[in-house]
């Protein structure tokens, strides 16, 4: 089971607030980067398709999304300069796109000057996803970007709080079910 934290320069929320949070999310709410990082791939796949959602029209979507994977070093500068030149480009027939970049923990340190541009001044019509494995590598650009835009780190849910887990998701599709039968 899983357990996730939300963290921004403004709070920790678990995962659970942040998935109810995004479905009240506008899409001129919606943060010009998010960095998601942790264990459970499922989870991060849910937060960028609620992401997804929000941002984009069933007309437009092949148009305005792109997927990027950094696979190796030598292919990571290149990937990179595209993924980045995308989320600068304007979208098509909409007003956002959504730009994700898979294993960014792949990126080698040479090219973090790249992310830390785009960083310091995103696109107002691009949500750039930032997808990580288990753990970032301790860069100074991680940082940063963690301090300045959304950050959620999906790890495992404690034993303690499966059952809280289970309520809650329930709940998002109107089931209630008390402690007692989520325990079983």
């Amino acid at each position: 089971f899983r357990r996730v934290l939300f963290r921004s320069h403004m709070s920790l929320i678990r995962y659970h607030d942040f998935k109810t949070k995004l479905k009240t999310t506008k899409k001129s709410e919606i943060s010009p980067v998010y960095l998601f990082y942790g264990k459970d791939d499922y989870l991060k796949d849910e937060a960028v398709s609620c992401i997804e959602k929000i941002i984009l029209d069933a007309s437009a979507r092949d148009l305005n999304y792109n997927v990027f994977y950094l696979t190796d070093k030598e292919t990571s500068g290149l990937i990179i300069e595209q993924a980045l030149q995308s989320a600068n480009a304007y979208p098509f027939i909409s007003e956002k796109k959504v730009v994700i970049i898979k294993n960014i923990h792949k990126l080698p340190a040479s090219q973090d000057s790249f992310l830390e541009d785009y960083a310091a001044n995103p696109s107002k019509t691009s949500c750039l996803i930032l997808v990580g494995g288990d753990k970032l590598p301790k860069r100074a650009v991680f940082g940063k970007i963690e301090k300045a835009f959304p950050s959620v780190n999906f790890y495992h849910l404690y034993e303690r709080d499966i059952c809280q887990w289970i309520i809650g998701e329930l709940k998002l599709f109107k089931k209630n079910v008390d402690y007692h039968a989520a325990h079983t």
